[in-house]
């Protein structure tokens, strides 16, 4: 324990605490600074511990998305050709690639929400300050998984918007 200028030692403590309530009995004299730092080592841990699985998560998401997405593009380079060869822009290209990524995103969403209000009364436990249908939360969450989500497809759908119309048609 260190104390700062002032503070009385342990010995002085008992004698003042003795001196006021004689049945009294002092078991262990901290500070409260680190009282309550030991208190907070638990939640503070496992909230570290928490973001870091969640960050993981996130760049899995992403990494996951990004891989169907250039797997799914590949397989359609012959389509995006035909389309650009009879009047598709590039942008509508886009959004075609978007499109299929927001309904691959809301379907998981969709299957995540189910299972977190399923699992929600189990890991009530873990949630510290937070209710498991905080809308904050939520908003949060999803914003970060759209955000995750047009991160992923930018590549693939930038690589879809400029196949070249030809080479598609050549290859027949």
């Amino acid at each position: 324990m260190q104390c700062g200028p002032g503070c009385p030692g342990e010995a002085a403590l008992r004698r003042a605490v003795a001196a006021t309530t004689p049945r009294g009995n002092v078991v262990q004299v901290a500070m409260v600074s680190d009282a309550y730092r030991e208190e907070l080592a638990r939640p503070r841990a496992t909230a570290a511990l928490g973001s870091a699985f969640g960050l993981i998560a996130v760049l899995a998401a992403a990494g996951g998305l990004f891989s169907v997405l250039t797997y799914a593009v590949a397989g359609r380079r012959r389509e995006f050709g035909i389309r650009t060869a009879i009047g598709a822009s590039p942008r509508q290209i886009r959004r075609l690639v978007y499109r299929d990524a927001a309904i691959v995103t809301a379907s998981g969403a969709i299957l995540g929400i189910a299972a977190s209000a399923a699992s929600a009364r189990a890991i009530a436990a873990l949630q510290y300050g937070v209710r498991a249908w905080d809308p904050w939360s939520w908003t949060i969450v999803l914003g970060l998984l759209a955000a995750t989500t047009l991160l992923a497809c930018w590549r693939p759908a930038r690589v879809a918007a400029h196949v070249d119309p030809v080479a598609p048609l050549r290859s027949e």
